[in-house]
């Protein structure tokens, strides 16, 4: 029989194992931390990508030798359906797929321009249950100046929720702004179209203010965005701001909705699934760049539509998009 005093001395070893079981779990939380840290800040000094583009957490390279954050939902949904918009979706996991290639890098100090040439966007689930969502990223290199990347949205539960495979070219600095010497524009001495105080704010967690759709007919439209702003482009290549491919999704998924509801589909309670996308970037869309969109439905197969649609300056194509979306009744 256990006496009185047994147990209470039972009960102190018990809470002396509990304190220093939780003092070696905080050391290594803390630990690993500390490691996160020191490998965002050298990745960070490597991609021509920075705050508040760059929102991931917690980058870490798993023993499998994937690369893997935490994904963090900064933008209102708006005519979307959950989690995550597929354009939102599709910054954190092509800038992931950067960092896993600036991680690959064998000379620490080079820092590289990585251009999104094209990306292959696939959505898994649709109706997906989470508390946190992860990216990862393998890459591949196809030669010197071509890299691939293939990433991941998952859950807590390793489900994949989107895929994406993004093909980068890669500038070195020093040829990056030698080409592109004509677009820079360093935001702390020139606020002639950005007041300083906005350029704090962080246009990536807003809902987008679309423009009027123009010439529309039952199967296209257009839109002329506009001269794209500086603010537009926030931390989106430093010094020489240029408007994000993925946030251009954002742009022509919304537009794509009101299409539908105003002249297929003729209702206001739908809510739209980016189903499946091409993308290929020719250019750059640099900070002063105007802007037309021209958009085409292609087809139709129940509430599943594909459109193909063109970002134009000038007449010429800078960014072209095969996609499909679903439309959903709320």
């Amino acid at each position: 029989m256990i006496t009185i005093l047994e147990q209470r001395q039972n009960l102190r070893r018990q809470q002396q194992y509990t304190r220093e079981t939780d003092i070696y779990q905080n050391n290594q939380r803390n630990q690993k931390r500390r490691k996160n840290d020191v490998l965002e800040k050298e990745i960070l000094s490597k991609i021509a990508v920075n705050l508040p583009y760059f929102a991931l957490n917690n980058l870490e390279e798993t023993v499998d030798g994937f690369f893997k954050a935490n994904i963090p939902i900064e933008q209102p949904l708006g005519c979307e359906i959950s989690p995550i918009t597929a354009g939102e979706t599709s910054r954190h996991l092509a800038i992931l797929g950067s960092c896993a290639i600036a991680n690959n890098e064998k000379k620490k100090s080079a820092k590289n321009y990585h251009l999104a040439t094209k990306a292959i966007y696939k959505r898994h689930l649709t109706n997906v249950k989470f508390e946190k969502l992860f990216g990862i990223a393998k890459i591949e290199e196809v030669n010197k100046r071509t890299k691939k990347a293939y990433t991941q949205l998952i859950n807590e539960k390793q489900e994949i929720i989107t895929t994406l495979d993004v093909e980068y070219t890669l500038l070195s600095k020093k040829l990056f702004e030698k080409q592109f010497q004509d677009y820079k524009i360093d935001l702390r001495n020139n606020n002639k179209n950005l007041d300083i105080q906005k350029n704090r704010q962080n246009f990536y967690t807003k809902l987008l203010n679309l423009p009027s759709i123009e010439n529309s007919d039952d199967l296209s439209f257009s839109v002329d965005l506009g001269v794209i702003n500086s603010d537009m482009c926030m931390g989106h290549f430093p010094k020489y701001p240029a408007f994000p491919v993925a946030f251009s999704a954002n742009i022509i998924t919304s537009l794509s909705a009101v299409f539908l509801k105003e002249n297929i589909i003729k209702k206001n309670n739908i809510k739209i699934l980016g189903k499946s996308s091409v993308i290929h970037a020719y250019q750059l869309l640099f900070a002063g760049t105007d802007i037309q969109i021209k958009c085409r439905l292609k087809n139709q197969k129940g509430n599943i539509f594909t459109f193909e649609a063109h970002f134009l300056n000038k007449e010429n194509t800078i960014i072209n998009f095969h996609y499909e979306l679903i439309a959903i009744s709320t």
